[in-house]
C-alpha cells in the first residue's frame, strides 16, 4: 500500500519478474486437431515470451534438429511466400521439402503477439475457406489456452508461496530458505524481495541481465521438474 502513496517507492534496480509462460508441447491435443482439420503433413506451434523474447517451437509430428521457424514466417513477417522462397527458407532451418505454409497469429486478450500456429505440407495446397475459418478459430482457442495455462501456473506458485509464508510466520524466518521463497515468488510472476534475490544469486539460481532477473538453467530445471513451466532457451 505504501508504494501507492509514494511512501516506499520501488527502486529502479529492483529485479523484474517476467510473466510465466508455457510450452508448445502442452497443447498437443490442439495440434492434432489442426492436423485433422487441415489434412497437412505437419503442424507447428511457436510460442514467444513477449517480455523476455525467449521462444520455443514444436512440430507435430516431431521434427528433430529444427529449433525455430524462419523469421519470414513469424507473425510480424510476410506470412506467405512463393514456393521457391518457402522451400529455401525452410531448408535453411533444417526442414527441406516444405512447399506449403499458412500461419495464424496467437494473441493475448490485450493484443500482444504470443506466437503462431502454422500448418505445412510437402506439396502445394489450397485450403478451402471453411477449413481456414476452423483453423483461425482453433488459433483463438489456443491463444486463450495459453493465457489460462500461464495463469494456472502462477496460481500454483502463489499457493505454495502462501503456505511457506504462513509457516515462516509461525516458526520464524528460518522455516524456509529465502532462495526458495524467491524462486516461488518469481514463478508467481512477482518480484523477489532484495534479500531473496541475493540468496538466489548465492545459490546459483538467478542472475541479472539487462536490468532484469533471469533464472539460471539449474533453477529452470528445478521449476520444470515440479510442473512450473518456464520457457527454455533453444540449444
Amino acid at each position: 500500500m505504501a508504494h501507492l502513496y509514494g511512501l516506499n517507492p520501488i527502486r529502479p534496480e529492483t529485479p523484474r519478474a517476467p510473466r510465466m509462460f508455457v510450452e508448445p508441447g502442452d497443447f498437443v491435443t490442439l495440434a492434432e486437431l489442426a492436423l485433422a482439420i487441415s489434412g497437412c503433413a505437419h503442424v507447428c506451434i511457436r510460442l514467444a515470451n513477449p517480455e523476455s523474447g525467449e521462444a520455443q517451437v514444436a512440430f507435430f509430428p516431431d521434427v528433430s534438429g529444427v529449433v525455430d521457424l524462419p523469421a519470414a514466417l513469424l507473425p510480424d513477417g510476410p506470412g506467405t511466400m512463393d514456393r521457391a522462397a518457402l522451400e529455401r527458407e525452410m531448408a535453411a532451418v533444417g526442414m527441406p521439402g516444405i512447399a506449403f505454409w499458412i500461419g495464424f497469429p496467437l494473441r493475448s486478450m490485450e493484443g500482444r503477439v504470443l506466437g503462431v500456429l502454422g500448418v505445412m505440407d510437402v506439396q502445394e495446397r489450397s485450403l478451402p475457406e471453411p477449413v481456414l475459418a476452423q483453423l483461425a478459430h482453433l488459433a483463438e482457442v489456443l491463444s486463450r489456452g495459453i493465457g489460462m495455462a500461464a495463469s494456472t501456473i502462477r496460481t500454483m506458485a502463489r499457493q505454495s508461496l502462501g503456505l511457506i509464508e504462513d509457516l515462516t510466520e509461525l516458526q520464524g524466518k528460518d522455516a524456509a530458505s529465502p532462495a526458495v521463497t524467491g524462486l516461488l515468488r518469481f514463478a508467481a510472476g512477482r518480484e523477489p524481495l532484495p534479500g531473496e534475490f541475493v540468496a538466489m544469486q548465492r545459490a546459483g539460481l538467478a542472475e541479472m541481465a539487462a536490468g532484469a532477473l533471469r533464472l539460471t538453467p539449474m533453477a529452470r530445471d528445478m521449476l520444470y521438474i515440479h510442473g512450473f513451466r518456464l520457457p527454455r532457451r533453444a540449444p
